[in-house]
């Protein structure tokens, strides 16, 4: 198949005028151009989702290795009963500690600038105080 040789004959079969070819010729380029335009765009979209996952790995990682570093300054601290009663208490607890530090941020984004004049370790104890009474309850 050689295409050199082939398009005289297409646009002689097809009576096409040398002004038909040369639109034909040009609508081919631009669509080729296009083409390339997409392959282009194409390996940019897959570069930046293969990106976005290593970063959500990468971002899940650190944190799985923040929230282990965590839990050893505190184990550490504390008595091996003390860990112990603190996992167990931990586990029981798990599902309430998540509904109430979700409550306080809503209500840390609901607040207006005015209800924020207090300072800020009024505000941390309040919120201290505030979890404690919905563990409690």
């Amino acid at each position: 198949f050689d295409e050199l040789r082939m398009w005289p004959l297409v646009c002689f079969e097809l009576s096409i005028s040398v002004d038909q070819e040369e639109r034909i010729l040009h609508q081919a380029y631009k669509t080729a151009k296009k083409r390339q335009d997409l392959q282009h765009c194409r390996s940019q979209i897959e570069a930046a989702t293969r990106m976005a996952s290593r970063l959500k790995e990468a971002v899940l990682l650190q944190s799985h290795n923040v929230a282990v570093r965590t839990e050893r300054t505190y184990l550490e601290i504390m008595t091996p009963r003390q860990s112990v009663l603190f996992h167990k208490w931990s586990a029981k607890n798990r599902e309430r500690c998540r509904e109430t530090v979700g409550n306080q941020k809503t209500t840390q984004r609901t607040r207006s600038p005015v209800d924020m004049d207090y300072d800020s370790k009024t505000a941390e104890n309040l919120t201290l105080i505030e979890v404690c009474r919905k563990l409690e309850a």
